[in-house]
């Protein structure tokens, strides 16, 4: 190492994941009740039920929280990854958010760990995305591979273009006749 470290874990040691949970683990216990906190690895979900203007302040009042939390901490928040999403059925009620001085947009879509959901809870963007990659890829492999044996053309697709279909897919496993159809389409 050239320097010392006077801030930090380097990246990539073998004690880095587990000191930067150590580091995170108290997040939770900023928020006030009726608030849900969810971590995952380096991300944060907050779950708030909106039914009354008081719902509205307490999530606004907890993103004030979180970014007293980050700044006590020097940990810096990525604005630009966070959004507000409406679940159900309720009219959007106007609200908005601010987080870092930054209004927090209101999206239709949220990507959550890779998965696209949409604000009825349904996957259909997400399963059109993927097989459009998947298509993509398995073009790919025919134009690229000079070959035409069937054994390179099921191995690169079983490496290349399947983990895209398979990704997460008890989460988003569709029920619809029509997805059904346009995953099996893939292959």
């Amino acid at each position: 190492m050239s320097g010392k470290l006077v801030s930090g874990v380097p990246q990539g040691s073998v004690l880095g994941p587990v000191l930067f949970l150590l580091f995170i683990n108290d997040v939770i216990d900023i928020f006030s009740p009726g608030v849900t906190a969810r971590l995952f690895a380096d991300d944060l979900k907050l779950y708030v039920e909106i039914v009354t203007d008081a719902d509205h302040l307490l999530l606004q009042n907890n993103l004030i929280k979180l970014e007293e939390w980050s700044r006590l901490w020097q940990l810096n928040i990525s604005v630009k990854k966070c959004n507000i999403s409406t679940i159900g059925n309720a009219p959007n009620l106007g609200y908005s958010y601010m987080l870092n001085n930054n209004l927090l947009p209101n999206v239709s879509v949220a990507k959550d760990l890779g998965i696209l959901v949409d604000s009825k809870l349904k996957f259909d963007v997400h399963i059109n995305s993927i097989i459009t990659r998947a298509h993509q890829r398995a073009g790919c492999i025919f134009r690229c591979f000079l070959s035409r044996d069937v054994d390179w053309f099921v191995k690169a697709f079983v490496t290349y273009v399947r983990p895209i279909v398979e990704y997460a897919s008890p989460i988003w496993n569709p029920t619809a006749k029509t997805l059904i159809a346009k995953i099996e389409a893939v292959q």
